[in-house]
């Protein structure tokens, strides 16, 4: 497996038990975690210049601060790298996947009932199109995995 898993959470997608299984599945691997939160076009394309850094700004806050915690609450403990971009899905997901030449994907569940975001009808075309398009194993982890 590449260096490392890249966790991805957007639209309010991945809630703790997520983050806490990608932590947990990063740590067992013994890779860094990458967390990929990605600032949706549906529901952040409209946000003007400024206003787009500083939801940035405090997501990249917030994030830090719900991995000290998880941390905290866990065996392994990761140092993760935070990546906040925004955009189209499914292409932000396949270039940060490809740079890092990751071999694992992890979908922060629950996964938004309207997939639009990533251009696709359903989860699992999502699921199918970043096999294809990275050789990566992708899965979904949350409360559910």
């Amino acid at each position: 497996m590449g260096g490392e898993v890249v966790y991805v959470s957007w639209g309010g997608t991945g809630q703790g038990e997520a983050v806490r299984a990608a932590v947990d599945r990063a740590g067992e691997a013994g890779q860094k975690l990458r967390y990929l939160a990605i600032l949706d076009d549906d529901q952040f394309g409209e946000l003007s210049p400024a206003l787009a850094e500083a939801v940035r700004s405090e997501l990249d806050w917030l994030l830090h601060a719900q991995l000290r915690m998880v941390n905290l609450q866990t065996e392994v403990a990761v140092q993760p790298i935070i990546d906040i971009r925004q955009g189209d899905v499914e292409e932000i997901i396949v270039a940060v996947v490809q740079d890092a030449g990751s071999q694992l994907i992890l979908l922060g569940a629950p996964l938004p009932t309207d997939p639009r975001a990533a251009r696709r009808q359903s989860i699992d075309e999502l699921v199918d199109a970043l096999r294809e398009q990275t050789g990566a194993a992708v899965e979904i982890v949350g409360p559910e995995s």
